[in-house]
């Protein structure tokens, strides 16, 4: 009996040996399968690469009061410009894809607040196409048949693609700075792709409810002005105006292409600048359709 129940006991202490011995190489064997699990994921995850990366590029920071006075420098410098331009009108903006249309060399006139002219000439005879001045007050059209950029200013009401409103021209042209009635808040729009100052101006309608009057954007590389979007009361998109490619004429920084988006109207036209003068004194004579003046 004596025998047989220290056979016993020693069977079980080899069994508990045993048993213990399985456990450790079970608990072992976990944790090696999930260290090399967590090692894979941990390499995936440094293997992860953006486009357009923002992490390698030397960003600016700004607040409100510097984008408000990059806005206002800008504006401060343009007295008169006169440019030689091509432009190119396009259409079906909405589903992605432009329809390029006819192109037409031109120039440009504008003396600030709101005189402005623009002369467009066939490419090939080189004659006039159109002659339009305006003084934000009195529009005059040479000839009179051909209207290629309409009087009217309220770009919600152009379906043509070979209308324009002279405002929607000048406030493309000129960025103003925020109104005494637009108040401005700064949201900064950086992630792994984007890395932009967005400058909301709103306003409160009649009924005395905020509404957005319209978006400026800066490129936080040079705290230059990208993009210019304008809103109805409702908040749809009146106008998308994309400025790139900047330059500086006569110690003048100036965009050499401007890309100017009517969606409601599903037109628009592109500016290319191929020669600009800043400043340079003239005649209101350059602001009369059909007669070329000083």
């Amino acid at each position: 009996m004596t025998c047989s129940c220290g056979l016993e006991r020693g069977q079980r202490s080899k069994m508990t040996l045993t048993h213990r011995g399985v456990s450790r190489i079970t608990i072992w064997a976990f944790f090696s399968c999930t260290l090399v699990i967590l090692s894979s994921c941990l390499a995936r995850r440094r293997e992860v690469a953006w486009s357009n990366s923002t992490a390698t590029r030397t960003l600016q920071t700004a607040d409100k009061a510097t984008l408000l006075e990059v806005v206002r420098n800008q504006y401060d410098l343009i007295q008169t410009l006169a440019a030689t331009v091509d432009m190119v009108r396009t259409r079906g903006i909405n589903v992605g894809k432009k329809s390029e249309q006819s192109n037409c060399r031109g120039y440009i006139v504008l003396q600030d607040p709101g005189a402005i002219r623009i002369i467009g000439f066939y490419p090939r005879t080189r004659c006039a196409a159109f002659d339009l001045a305006s003084n934000d007050a009195d529009l005059q059209m040479f000839p009179p048949q051909n209207p290629v950029i309409a009087a009217r200013n309220n770009p919600a009401t152009e379906s043509s693609v070979y209308k324009m409103p002279s405002r929607v021209l000048l406030d493309a042209l000129l960025i103003r700075p925020p109104g005494p009635k637009e108040l401005p808040v700064v949201e900064d729009f950086t992630d792994e792709h984007n890395a932009v100052y967005v400058l909301h101006l709103f306003y409160y309608g009649a009924e005395g409810q905020l509404h957005l009057a319209r978006d400026i954007w800066f490129g936080r590389s040079k705290l230059q002005m990208t993009r210019q979007t304008t809103f109805d009361p409702d908040g749809e998109i009146l106008t998308n105006v994309r400025y790139t490619d900047w330059k500086t004429y006569d110690e003048v920084p100036f965009p050499r292409i401007i890309d100017i988006r009517l969606p409601k109207g599903d037109y628009g036209v592109v500016i290319t600048v191929l020669k600009a003068e800043f400043n340079k004194p003239f005649t209101w004579d350059r602001f009369t359709a059909g007669k070329l003046g000083e």
